[in-house]
């Protein structure tokens, strides 16, 4: 009867143990990522000097992490075409990969064009410029150790 209770406590403590590494490596999970939305005029693909600004501060925070991946994912609003706006969020999302790409970062990138679909508010005249976006999520492993001379 020892032996079985004795049993019974090791499977639950190793139950245990792996419960606790799951939750940990599952909350470590959710916290290493960088997430930035880069918005756009009406059916344009180009960013503007202040968009621009941000692309490129964005570019210059990635550089020093380690990814593991890159979703890039493009929104339009509704106006326009169903056909129309998927070939709009694939141009935006085209002109942020360019600037995120200069970082060497290719195998990396998941894209996504969404359209019209999953606004982010609803597509009203006050609200809809909101959906006009590239969301960037940036999943990392770590810091990247800096060399020194």
């Amino acid at each position: 009867m020892k032996f079985t209770s004795y049993m019974n406590m090791r499977k639950l403590l190793l139950l245990s143990i792996l419960i606790y590494f799951s939750v940990l490596s599952f909350g470590q999970g959710t916290k290493k990522k960088f997430t930035r939305d880069f918005y756009f005029e009406y059916a344009s693909f180009e960013l503007d000097s202040l968009e621009l600004i941000k692309a490129n501060k964005f570019v210059s925070l990635l550089d020093r992490f380690n990814f593991v991946k890159i979703e890039v994912i493009g929104h339009t609003d509704s106006d326009g075409s169903s056909k129309a706006n998927m070939a709009l969020s694939k141009k935006r999302i085209e002109t942020v990969t360019q600037i995120l790409g200069s970082i060497d970062r290719d195998s990396l990138f998941k894209v996504t064009a969404k359209g019209e679909n999953d606004p982010l508010v609803p597509n009203t005249d006050s609200t809809k410029h909101k959906n006009r976006r590239v969301t960037v999520i940036a999943y990392y492993s770590g810091k990247k150790v800096l060399k020194r001379k």
